[in-house]
């Protein structure tokens, strides 16, 4: 199971930075934000939601690349007059499974079930675009607004996510795994004396063809 918790040293930093006066934020200050914020908003891919009945052949076998790997359990649904041509079968989550699975999604995707693998490791600041201070009489429609640059590394991969069958069914995993050492971007906003991290879309957690129809 992957520990998606953020370090304590971490998130001591993030609060010390998130106090830091507008006037004083340099690049290397954002680093402990963007970490604490990735911290919250592990490495994902959307699935389907957990329980399934389904009688699409498709569907099938994607999910049990995932019974294959311990993630969920394969049965035979009760008896279902109703039930469209074709053999319908039940997937559910295992405990192993559970412990990947996250119901509620990400904020990138909210609602949307997700299974996460991964954590994304902020390794250094690239470049910073910090907005100047603004004087009390300036008056602007936006908020002040800084855009990093930052080097990343995928770190604490679950090896079910390395696996080629899953990696086939599931085409977001390899896509996510080769962001490792990539150059990655967010933005953030000052508001209320401190920097807000706005949501990221950079990284592809969505596989269309994994999203219920």
């Amino acid at each position: 199971m992957i520990d998606l918790r953020a370090s304590g040293m971490i998130l001591l930093a993030a609060l010390a930075c998130s106090g830091c006066r507008d006037a004083e934020a340099q690049g290397e200050d954002f680093l402990p934000l963007i970490q604490a914020h990735f911290d919250k908003e592990p490495v994902c891919v959307a699935v389907r939601r957990v329980p399934i009945d389904t009688n699409d052949a498709w569907v099938q076998g994607n999910l049990r690349t995932l019974v294959d790997q311990g993630l969920l359990a394969e049965e035979t649904p009760p008896a279902d007059a109703s039930a469209a041509i074709g053999p319908s079968r039940r997937f559910t989550l295992t405990q192993t499974g559970a412990g990947f699975y996250r119901a509620e999604g990400l904020p990138e995707i909210p609602r949307q079930p997700v299974l996460c693998f991964a954590r994304r490791e902020i390794t250094g600041i690239v470049a910073a675009e910090i907005e100047p201070p603004r004087g009390e009489d300036d008056f602007a429609l936006e908020p002040r607004k800084a855009r990093i640059t930052f080097d990343q590394r995928i770190v604490e991969i679950a090896p079910w996510a390395e696996a080629k069958a899953v990696q086939a069914a599931f085409s977001a995993i390899p896509i996510q795994l080769r962001t490792s050492g990539e150059k990655g971007k967010i933005e953030f906003v000052w508001k209320d004396g401190t920097w807000l991290a706005q949501p990221s879309y950079a990284f592809p957690l969505r596989d269309a063809r994994q999203l219920g129809r």
